[in-house]
């Protein structure tokens, strides 16, 4: 999608943006898309104009685990348009992310969260005003996923494990997890729930602290198992011990062609064989 230059008109939620954690209810919420069970926080009564889009920014005070969400629509009856994670691993505390999801003038936008740790979170909403569209998005709902829902560890990723043979690929892995309350996510990777037009991936160090250095690298599937057909090839990381790899930091994006029902795996292959360190964590996003 091609912007309009120069791009000088965008608008905040407020100049002071938002500060908030999660509430006794939002601790460790067995369900974070029951809209009915949060505390919604309004950070815009009213757009003044209507937004093509907006980005998301959020600091994570500290490595608090669990889910952000917008939301659009009068108090006591939100809907959530938009899911992100918290914290995407190591010493990544922050993210900022562009959501290609219009918004009307004259609409009230909320945000809420859920958390390992009640801990506060920072941040703003900035929209991005229709103007700098050459065309407007026909999107709804940016959904990210599978969480682990689970006491203990809350908000943690699906993992894939490389394998104890070095540079070589590990086995297919379906993109999902057996733990409690794992149905309740909107995106899993055993079987997705809805068409989605783009597809996009965030994978980690699995919170691996004291990872060693290593270079890695992901391949993503749709199929039954052992019938996998690569979508995503080669995706590389680098590990660094500063703990900000970059395929955390940034969600990868891309057109496609996944509809309800598909099974997504991932494999990777890495340059360590060290049990811990191998592991790596894998978020789907998907936009629809």
């Amino acid at each position: 999608m091609a912007w309009n230059v120069p791009t000088p008109d965008i608008t905040h939620n407020n100049e002071d943006g938002f500060r908030f954690k999660a509430t006794t209810t939002e601790h460790q919420m067995a369900d974070p898309w029951d809209v009915s069970a949060h505390t919604w926080h309004e950070l815009d009564a009213s757009t003044a104009e209507d937004w093509g889009g907006f980005r998301v920014n959020v600091t994570n005070n500290g490595r608090v685990h669990g889910l952000f969400h917008v939301a659009i629509g009068a108090s006591g009856s939100e809907v959530i348009i938009a899911d992100l994670p918290l914290y995407t691993g190591g010493e990544i505390n922050t993210i900022s992310m562009d959501v290609t999801i219009p918004i009307p003038a004259g609409t009230r936008i909320s945000a809420a969260c859920s958390q390992d740790v009640r801990s506060n979170i920072t941040g703003q909403i900035v929209g991005l005003k229709a103007s700098l569209f050459s065309a407007t998005p026909s999107f709804t709902r940016l959904e990210c996923g599978p969480f682990d829902l689970s006491p203990g560890n809350y908000g943690r990723w699906a993992t894939v494990d490389s394998g104890g043979s070095a540079d070589t690929w590990g086995a297919w892995t379906e993109v999902s997890m057996a733990t409690s309350n794992y149905s309740n996510n909107p995106l899993k990777g055993g079987s997705l729930s809805h068409d989605y037009a783009y597809f996009g991936v965030m994978c980690n160090d699995n919170f691996n602290l004291a990872q060693q250095v290593n270079h890695s690298w992901f391949d993503f599937a749709k199929g039954a198992a052992s019938s996998e057909v690569t979508i995503i090839e080669q995706l590389k990381d680098f590990y660094l011990t500063e703990e900000r790899p970059v395929l955390s930091s940034a969600i990868q994006w891309f057109p496609s062609d996944l509809v309800s029902g598909d099974r997504i795996s991932v494999r990777k292959r890495c340059n360590i064989t060290d049990a811990t360190d191998r592991v790596s964590g894998v978020l789907l996003f998907g936009l629809r």
